[in-house]
């Protein structure tokens, strides 16, 4: 599966019948942007922001979230725009962009930095990369409920 949604298998129930249909259901995924910038001479990497996104778009939403963030200013500010690492094993999509600026933008990390405490019940708010999402823990098989 790649793309913005899928099909899944669902039970409709009315009164005392059941009835396994398919349904459409949107994709939603972590989406990491990584922001490439000059330093000193240096060219460097770093993640900026985790966010979820149905995918498709990515660029431009990454290229946005910089514009509404003031680490750019236009387009002429981004050199380049590519997705990065392997495609994810489940959906094939590919999670993670990374903004090149053009060398003479002068970055302001600090514009990212935020002050409050964000949870949610994914445990996707205030991750700072894709690895970061990755925790050890037991598989477990979910039985349909008879």
């Amino acid at each position: 599966m790649t793309g913005r949604s899928q099909v899944i298998e669902v039970v409709k129930v009315r009164g005392n019948v059941r009835e396994l249909t398919d349904d459409s259901v949107a994709v939603e995924e972590p989406l990491e942007i990584r922001l490439g910038y000059e330093d000193a001479g240096e060219r460097r990497t770093r993640s900026v922001s985790i966010t979820m996104r149905t995918p498709g778009n990515d660029n431009e939403l990454a290229a946005g979230f910089l514009f509404s963030e003031s680490i750019i200013r236009g387009r002429s500010d981004i050199a380049a725009i590519e997705t990065c690492g392997p495609r994810a094993p489940d959906s094939g999509n590919h999670n993670v962009v990374r903004v090149e600026l053009a060398p003479d933008v002068d970055v302001d990390l600090g514009r990212l930095q935020r002050h409050f405490y964000t949870t949610s019940s994914c445990g996707v708010c205030g991750k700072t990369s894709l690895d970061a999402l990755r925790v050890m823990g037991v598989e477990m098989t979910l039985q349909p409920a008879e």
